[in-house]
């Protein structure tokens, strides 16, 4: 639906997905104890319905400082993925590349002991996909000997109970999802608002940056503010958040430019363009909350 919103601006259709790319929270769908096939399909099908989740159905704290296409209107965008899926070596300078997200699917009447597999995905998730700020494992098919374990920080399974048809599994699932879309959220708003309680390090490297001799490290430096506006200029865009995103961008280009960081001078004009795009889909609906910096 947003390839044919925006087909009139000349691009192909591969140049259009690789900038609404930018847009996306990478998700990874993995499967958590014994299932067969065929049921971690269908499980993973009923998680896609949520591929664009509108703002307004997530509820946020008033005092949120995020700011957002206005709430009627705007929406979240998730990047779902059932293959296995390695970390990208281009995480690092450009964020939506990154797994912001892990959710399990589990068969309960394969795996009986909830514990054990709550343990088994926490363990899955910290290990394999340290990027990600938000876990759920979705437990289907439970069985009257199962006992349900309690809310809690520590606990990720939820248990999904026996609906009549799919629609009221999709029912039940969209109060977990929008729990799930919050949580990424909040730690976008962390990014953006407390990077620097977040990144603490005087600089910001990759794999891509010599940091061996006090010359190099000299240069990071130097090219930390535009790479931080970047990293901001990303999450702002994946928060659905087009004008400060374009706003981060600009001031990443004049940095990074005056930096000789080129790498990510290149990759913030890239962000820049997708913000465009994104502030163009939603050009009819761009009243915006405030925002306080």
């Amino acid at each position: 639906e947003e390839v044919e919103r925006i087909r009139g601006v000349g691009m192909t259709s591969l140049e259009i997905e690789t900038i609404l790319a930018h847009w996306a929270l990478k998700v990874i769908i993995v499967p958590v104890g014994k299932i067969s096939a065929t049921r971690f399909r269908s499980y993973a099908e009923l998680i896609e319905e949520f591929r664009v989740v509108d703002l307004h159905n997530i509820t946020r704290p008033p005092d949120s400082k995020l700011q957002t296409v206005q709430e009627s209107a705007g929406q979240l965008f998730f990047n779902f993925f059932r293959r296995k899926c390695a970390r990208s070596e281009w995480e690092d300078i450009s964020t939506h590349h990154r797994i912001i997200g892990v959710l399990g699917l589990m068969d309960c009447e394969e795996t009986s002991d909830l514990s054990a597999a709550n343990q088994r995905f926490s363990s899955l998730a910290n290990d394999k996909f340290p990027t990600a700020v938000a876990s759920r494992c979705f437990a289907f098919n439970p069985v009257d000997a199962q006992d349900d374990l309690e809310r809690s920080e520590e606990n990720k399974i939820v248990v999904i109970p026996p609906a009549p048809s799919r629609q009221h599994l999709i029912w039940y699932l969209n109060e977990w999802i929008m729990d799930f879309a919050n949580i990424i959220l909040e730690s976008i708003e962390q990014w953006i608002f407390n990077f620097d309680g977040i990144v603490q390090t005087p600089y910001i490297s990759t794999r891509l940056d010599p940091c061996r001799s006090a010359e190099e490290i000299n240069k990071l430096k130097k090219k930390k503010p535009g790479r931080q506006a970047k990293i901001k200029g990303d999450y702002s865009l994946m928060a659905c958040s087009p004008r400060p995103a374009m706003q981060h961008y600009y001031n990443a280009i004049e940095m990074c430019r005056s930096a000789g960081d080129w790498e990510w001078l290149a990759a913030a004009n890239e962000g820049l363009c997708s913000a465009m795009l994104l502030l163009l889909v939603f050009q009819d609906a761009l009243t915006v909350v405030g925002v306080r910096n």
